[in-house]
């Protein structure tokens, strides 16, 4: 599992992508090159390969990289999603006119 910090930043299928790459970067026994594809999937390639052509942003090279690494460097890429909190009521003393003047 991705750090639970990170995670909260990537929607739910890039997190299991990231997982997944992992795993797939296992296989190779030398440095990857990963990028995010105009829709969100995840490649990877070998160093000397550009996809900046096809529209994929570069994520950064890695060796064999581990779920948290990989997790931040993604999370980075993404923009910045404004946190959810819960809408809350306006306090009495705030509401215009709520005060009596003395």
């Amino acid at each position: 599992m991705v750090v639970e910090s990170l995670s909260s930043w990537l929607p739910e299928t890039l997190e299991n992508e990231v997982e997944d790459l992992c795993v797939q970067l296992r296989g190779f026994s030398g440095y990857r090159t990963v990028w995010i594809a105009g829709d969100g999937a995840l490649w990877h390639a070998e160093p000397d390969e550009m996809l900046e052509e096809l529209g994929h942003r570069y994520v950064g090279t890695f060796f064999r990289p581990g779920a948290d690494e990989l997790c931040e460097a993604v999370a980075q890429c993404l923009p910045v999603r404004a946190a959810r909190r819960p809408s809350l009521p306006t306090p009495a003393f705030a509401r215009i006119g709520a005060l009596a003047p003395a």
